[in-house]
């Protein structure tokens, strides 16, 4: 079974990057390395570092298809960093991000999509829902790779009213009502 492992970085950088035959951060000759994002990471990182970047693609990278090590680092949690060139074969699908309501969206990104009964050990801040509610207020999430993509509730009258769409493009949402 592979690992996937991802990288944000410009449309412009990606095209350069295939015009060389691999590719090289801006701050590589800094850092020595290039910084990733394992599935749960990447949409956290996206949206903590990346809203004011216009133009981002999202590199989903085989990490055994790398030529150059990669060591996962950090304080705390784990971040996956490449150490040397990322070979253009590694990159096995590329996707465009876009700005939706001013937060940055990847498309294609998240597959298999589970809708669930929310836990109260989802982390449900982002909708402004507390571990009390969850039960009471009979809260599903959508989940993907790990990552909660958005919440929902089900209303008195049985319909689903989706909370936040924070992590999710319309077509998402109405996965998401239209399966609670």
């Amino acid at each position: 079974m592979s690992t996937t492992i991802f990288h944000i970085t410009t449309s412009r950088a990606w095209h350069d990057a295939k015009q060389l035959g691999f590719f090289q951060s801006t701050h590589f000759d800094e850092e020595k390395f290039i910084h990733c994002s394992t599935p749960t990471q990447v949409l956290p990182v996206l949206r903590s570092l990346f809203t004011d970047i216009s133009n981002l693609v999202i590199l989903e990278i085989e990490q055994e298809a790398l030529l150059a090590p990669v060591v996962y680092e950090g304080e705390g949690e784990l971040f996956p960093h490449i150490y040397g060139k990322l070979n253009i074969g590694a990159v096995r699908a590329v996707h465009d991000v876009v700005s939706k309501d001013h937060l940055p969206v990847p498309l294609g990104l998240f597959k298999d999509i589970l809708i669930r009964p929310a836990r109260e050990t989802d982390d449900l801040e982002f909708a402004g829902i507390g571990e009390d509610d969850v039960f009471e207020r009979k809260i599903f999430v959508a989940e993907s790779q790990g990552c909660i993509l958005a919440a929902a509730e089900r209303l008195p009258d049985g319909q689903p009213k989706v909370i936040s769409q924070e992590h999710l493009a319309d077509e998402l949402a109405d996965l998401l009502r239209s399966r609670i």
